[in-house]
């Protein structure tokens, strides 16, 4: 689909955001509306009845109604933009339009190839992204480490006649090092959890551990003494950016436990964390306020701003999308003509993916960035495309049990 390509391409690479002739042409929302029409054109409107994605639908629903109680409804209004694009533009369109072996597959591929293009962009750019959700260094570290296992662990399956699995493998070593060019420190850590995911959910573990592992002893040599110094820093109880998280996440905590129901609303942690110090921060351990800042964390972002009801849907979203991978990991049809090998693999990438992403997001704030959607996207497109095949493979089933 040329249109979901467009989208996808100015949601990760948003030239948009470089060049300012472009922006005025409004191409993603021009791209996202001919989407939302194709969509509701669909006979049966796929996706919107899944069960998984009606979870991301009732959390989008909740931002938008969360201004009711808000101190600042322009970025409630931020927060909810943000989710409505993400599951109109992108996570309905590729339900719908991908739930076919080869079209995902390409899709994939695609994927693949701009983040390659945003760890080029990394290299030449100091670590920074082009903007958007991914302009800072954190944001981009921590959407190449969900991009790694997709290369890496799904190269046989997206491999075809033009890319095979020794290119997909050059890949993710590219995304490898784009993470390092940012030189964040919980970008190593999402990267050190993306590779241990390769090694323990992936088939042939004392391969890949082997191939891993001399890709990391020769990166090692290659890295900035800076950097090394920064990561190891991290474990430094005096070091002053972990002292203002944890100082955020104690605000985020209290916060929560005055609003423990439903939150002081989307987007707006910022905006209500200066009722929560004492003495406006200058008794505090960073001695001054937070006032206009961040949680820094996915999770106190989450339980201060949305409450146990928020955090409930996001939650029980997180535990369907595993289970539905886990059911394809563990998919084996009876026809040796279906290509079970095409859906374990995948899932067990998307499923790393998914794990290194929430891991590395425990220190960002990323609660309404769109790549988790995604990530939970790709989930049920891979789960349709299994049932699919499953229906397929009943004859032979019926086959196989007859007398």
């Amino acid at each position: 689909m040329f249109f979901t390509g467009l989208f996808f391409f100015f949601e990760f690479l948003r030239p948009q955001d470089m060049y300012s002739f472009i922006a005025p042409l409004k191409i993603p929302l021009i791209s996202g509306i001919v989407l939302i029409f194709l969509w509701l054109n669909q006979g049966k409107r796929y996706g919107w009845k899944d069960r998984r994605i009606r979870l991301i639908i009732y959390f989008t629903v909740f931002c938008a109604v969360s201004i009711l109680w808000s101190n600042n409804q322009y970025w409630v209004w931020l927060s909810f933009q943000d989710m409505a694009i993400t599951l109109l533009g992108g996570i309905l369109p590729l339900v719908a339009f991908y739930a076919a072996k080869n079209r995902f597959r390409n899709f994939l591929v695609f994927y693949i190839f701009l983040h390659c293009i945003l760890a080029a962009w990394a290299f030449a750019h100091k670590g920074t992204g082009p903007g958007g959700s991914i302009g800072d260094e954190n944001d981009l570290a921590l959407v190449l480490n969900a991009a790694i296992p997709i290369a890496f662990m799904g190269r046989h399956a997206l491999s075809g006649r033009v890319i095979g699995p020794k290119l997909l493998v050059i890949a993710a070593a590219i995304l490898g090092f784009g993470v390092i060019a940012t030189e964040s420190r919980g970008g190593f850590v999402g990267l050190a959890i993306a590779l241990c995911g390769i090694i323990m959910i992936g088939k042939h573990r004392i391969r890949n551990f082997l191939i891993l592992g001399v890709l990391a002893a020769i990166t090692y040599q290659f890295l900035p003494a800076e950097y090394v110094g920064d990561v190891k820093s991290i474990s430094d109880p005096n070091d002053i950016t972990r002292v203002e998280r944890i100082y955020s996440w104690q605000l985020a905590w209290k916060m929560f436990l005055a609003n423990p129901i439903l939150g002081v609303s989307a987007g707006n942690y910022a905006w209500s964390v200066a009722d929560y110090e004492v003495n406006q921060g200058i008794d505090s351990p960073i001695k001054r306020s937070l006032a206009g800042r961040a949680a820094h964390s996915l999770y106190f972002t989450l339980i201060a701003e949305t409450g146990l009801v928020g955090t409930t849907i996001y939650f029980l979203l997180i535990f369907r999308i595993i289970a539905t991978l886990w059911k394809c990991i563990r998919w084996q049809p009876l026809s040796p003509a279906l290509p079970g090998k095409f859906i374990s693999d995948l899932a067990a990438a998307i499923l790393t993916s998914l794990l290194s992403y929430l891991a590395c997001a425990s220190f960002i704030t990323v609660l309404y960035y769109p790549h988790f959607w995604y990530l939970c996207a790709f989930a049920v497109v891979l789960d349709e495309i299994r049932r699919k095949m499953e229906t397929q493979d009943k004859p032979s089933l019926e086959i196989t049990t007859s007398p």
